[in-house]
């Protein structure tokens, strides 16, 4: 019998193993996967679709730990559907409405969408993913746990939290369900001037900045626009006067709830005003980015200004600074398994205190900006990556 040659070990079984839960086409994808190969160049990343339910055999049964991260569902209009179409039974129980299926055939045109059954969907999904991880019995670590994605991604909850924690925030109703109802709170002291937001928003779509300038004298700027009878989202925002033509769009929030908070007159900066997107990495500020705009809304991608984040401080006393940075700490106690939390916070215009408008479970994607040379992925992984090693050497 002719001499065999020697058997090779499997080298891929000792290299580090990622899963990223995403869109392969999506540049968030891209994004990690360069950062990941400058940070851990031996590692091998599996990109794994938010349509597929069931994770690979052969990752189930890898014998080294897996490293897993989850990103956003949303480039992928398809998945957008998959999952909408999967938790749809639940958003029904749950008492939301059914999403037209107009809607979910004009995405691509940015119809609004209202997100109850997106986000029950994407529950589900990465409670079977979870549940799979868990019973294959895998060596497996979060990068971003699934718990504190789906905590932030209703705003209810995430407000809630944040509230019970300490942690500065806009006053807010979660109990508006009819205009009615919205006209009678404009009218209680404090609350003349209001922003409106989807429960289970994100990027800006349906929210809505409301002013009460006296009986039925009503603005709402928005970032929605109706078309022949649809709703559909507007890079540029719309104004609505008047309880006639605000009515409507309030009805359509409410379809998958929304979360009702007073206005915060914001800090101005270059005669416009400001809000930061904060990227917040073991309790303390990692990076960011000032954002301005002529208008209450700021998302950078509804044709607003970006500024450094470094312009910001010299705009607030060190005691606002101080007060910030302590409540970042806290939200690093509230979400513990997460390694970044995404932070839109506004400083008031007049008293200079901050308020936290809500923590984006896939915010973290910031461009062209850097710290120490680092980018958001690779300063995430840095972290999450050291983290690991001095645990591993804590139990050696």
């Amino acid at each position: 019998m002719p001499n065999q040659p020697p058997t090779r070990p499997d080298q891929t079984a000792n290299r580090p193993l990622w899963l990223l839960l995403a869109d392969a086409s999506d540049p968030r994808t891209g994004h990690f996967a360069r950062a990941l190969n400058r940070q851990q160049p031996d590692a091998t990343l599996r990109v794994h679709d938010w349509r597929e339910a069931s994770l690979p055999a052969d990752l189930l049964s890898h014998q080294g730990p897996v490293h897993v991260r989850v990103e956003s569902a949303s480039h992928n209009l398809d998945a957008v559907r998959h999952l909408v179409a999967l938790g749809e039974p639940e958003s029904l129980q749950q008492g939301f409405a059914a999403v037209p299926r107009v809607t979910l055939e004009q995405l691509s045109q940015g119809a609004y969408l209202p997100a109850a059954g997106f986000y029950f969907g994407m529950q589900q999904r990465l409670q079977q993913w979870q549940q799979q991880l868990l019973h294959s019995g895998v060596d497996h670590h979060w990068m971003n746990s699934p718990a504190h994605v789906l905590a932030v991604s209703d705003k209810h909850t995430c407000h809630h939290n944040l509230h019970q924690a300490g942690i500065a925030v806009p006053n807010a109703r979660y109990d508006i369900r009819h205009p009615d109802q919205l006209w009678t709170l404009l009218e209680q002291p404090g609350w003349r001037r209001v922003f409106i937001k989807p429960r289970f928003g994100a990027g800006g779509s349906g929210i809505m900045a409301l002013t009460r300038h006296g009986p039925n004298q009503l603005h709402a700027l928005t970032t929605l626009e109706y078309d022949n009878g649809r709703w559909f989202n507007s890079l540029r925002p719309r104004l609505f006067k008047g309880q006639a033509q605000i009515a409507p769009l309030i009805e359509l929030l409410a379809e998958s709830g929304l979360i009702v908070e007073q206005w915060i007159p914001k800090l101005k900066h270059r005669q416009r005003e400001c809000d930061s997107r904060l990227l917040v990495i073991d309790g303390r500020i990692a990076l960011g980015v000032l954002r301005s705009s002529r208008s209450p809304i700021t998302n950078l991608h509804l044709l607003n200004q970006r500024h450094p984040l470094e312009e910001l401080w010299p705009l607030l006393p060190e005691s606002a600074v101080r007060a910030l940075e302590a409540d970042m700490a806290r939200l690093a106690q509230l979400y513990p398994h997460s390694t970044q939390l995404a932070v839109d916070v506004a400083f008031h215009q007049y008293q200079r205190s901050h308020r936290v408008l809500e923590i984006n479970a896939f915010g973290d994607f910031l461009q062209r900006v850097t710290a120490q040379g680092y980018n958001s992925y690779e300063l995430q992984l840095r972290h999450y990556l050291n983290t690991l090693a001095s645990r591993t050497t804590h139990h050696d």
